[in-house]
């Protein structure tokens, strides 16, 4: 059985209501602080990702670093500094069929990439604070180019329907306890404001080294 700590006292799991959402417990003599899990991905914002990139591109040291920091720095310095620094656009193709996008976009841009490219596309992608991964037929760097060109335009987001195909594939995480008390359209609604950012995502692919 399961015990925790909660409001102050120790507590022991009796048995779960999958269905009903409920946990029914006894006290307990003793129990451990509880860790609340989720599936909920965890956001960094562009700012800070960005300010990492940069000092993946520079070389300046940094002398707040202890010495096995500073290898690991210098590690990624090595594996992603000449990548970054390039003109075109970060991305790496293997001979798998999948890419990265070294972007440091954060959380938020890449969730509104990867919603927008899978919705058009037909690729699967994976996001992460600093990168996507693009899986599915025709993933090379020009294709990505262009798809990414696409969504540079006002255009794209603005067409009819658009934003609605998008947010319709948001899975219904559980945001708030009133969620499910919201018709489908507000839910998806709320979830597009917690998880999209178009503005963010359209200011930074026009600062993208787009060639097309």
């Amino acid at each position: 059985m399961s015990s925790f700590l909660l409001g102050g006292r120790a507590w022991v799991v009796d048995h779960v209501i999958h269905t009903a959402r409920e946990v029914h417990v006894r006290a307990a003599p003793a129990g451990k602080k509880p860790t609340w899990g989720g599936f909920m991905p965890r956001f960094l914002g562009r700012e800070v990702c960005q300010r990492i990139r940069s000092l993946l591109e520079g070389e300046e040291e940094l002398p707040y670093l202890d010495e096995s920091a500073t290898r690991e720095l210098r590690t990624l310095r090595e594996d992603l500094g000449p990548l970054l620094r390039r003109a075109s656009l970060p991305i790496q193709v293997d001979s798998e069929g999948s890419a990265l996008w070294w972007n440091f976009a954060g959380g938020r841009i890449n969730h509104t990439f990867k919603y927008a490219l899978e919705a058009t596309q037909g690729w699967k992608v994976v996001p992460d604070n600093f990168f996507l991964k693009i899986s599915g037929e025709v993933v090379t760097h020009l294709a990505i180019e262009a798809a990414l060109s696409a969504l540079a335009q006002p255009s794209f987001w603005s067409a009819p329907g658009r934003m609605q195909s998008i947010r319709a594939r948001i899975p219904p995480y559980r945001l708030s306890k009133f969620q499910d008390a919201l018709p489908p359209s507000a839910e998806a609604e709320m979830l597009g404001a917690f998880f999209l950012d178009v503005p963010g995502a359209c200011e930074l692919l026009g600062s993208a080294r787009l060639t097309h």
